[in-house]
């Protein structure tokens, strides 16, 4: 679907991460060439039937010639893993944040839905003050540590599919539960929204609140 059929069927605010609106969330990276990663993924990274599949670390787009150069741009210098995020998903119906900016790269057109660090009141956020931002298949974007975000949406019916860098170990499982209840994986702190009772089963706290946003492909 075009940008602008699927800006006029929904009820949240939908930007490219070209504008303005984009800017407190994170940057467009134009300064780095991903095509060998675009190649690599090519015919590596499948998108599910049904669901969506998040693989944290792929070994071989670990090695590419890209890597140092994001890892000095955006990380410091630290460890990273490039990972993958493919399927099928309209839906806001948790978030969750890192230490740490996460680079999306995009394999298929891509639209993430986002909200701020700063307007969460304590472990919870108010989900009508989210915002929707569209990338085009190739494009890259760094989100800024304070980044609210969950699984990317779907910008066809035929699904979406992404590359996920972050701070390596990130998403990998704590040895110790924390006290922290915000914390469910090394480095991801995440809240639900109470309808995801699958979740909340497995100790997702519940945080996200009002009506859930929603991509409609009209």
């Amino acid at each position: 679907m075009s940008f602008e059929k699927i800006k006029a069927a929904s009820k949240i605010a939908l930007h490219s991460v070209d504008d303005k609106a984009f800017v407190p969330y994170g940057r467009v990276i134009t300064d780095i060439c991903f095509s060998s990663l675009m190649d690599a993924a090519k015919d590596t990274v499948e998108i599910p039937a049904n669901g969506c599949k998040y693989v944290a670390s792929v070994a071989a787009f670990e090695k590419l010639d890209f890597v140092s150069k994001l890892q000095d741009a955006v990380y410091g210098g630290f460890d990273i893993q490039v990972g993958t995020c493919a399927g099928h998903n309209t839906q806001l119906n948790g978030i969750e944040f890192h230490q740490g900016n996460e680079t999306i790269v995009a394999l298929t057109d891509v639209i993430l839905i986002l909200g701020k660090q700063q307007d969460m009141n304590g472990n919870t956020y108010e989900a009508s003050l989210a915002e929707a931002f569209y990338l085009k298949k190739g494009q890259a974007v760094t989100l800024y540590a304070t980044s609210l975000h969950y699984t990317p949406c779907s910008a066809s019916a035929e699904g979406f599919a992404n590359i996920c860098i972050l701070l390596k170990g990130t998403n990998s499982v704590l040895e110790t539960p924390s006290a922290n209840k915000l914390l469910t994986k090394k480095n991801k702190y995440f809240i639900t929204h109470e309808t995801q009772q699958e979740k909340i089963k497995q100790g997702a706290l519940i945080g996200l609140i009002g009506e859930i946003p929603e991509i409609v492909l009209a």
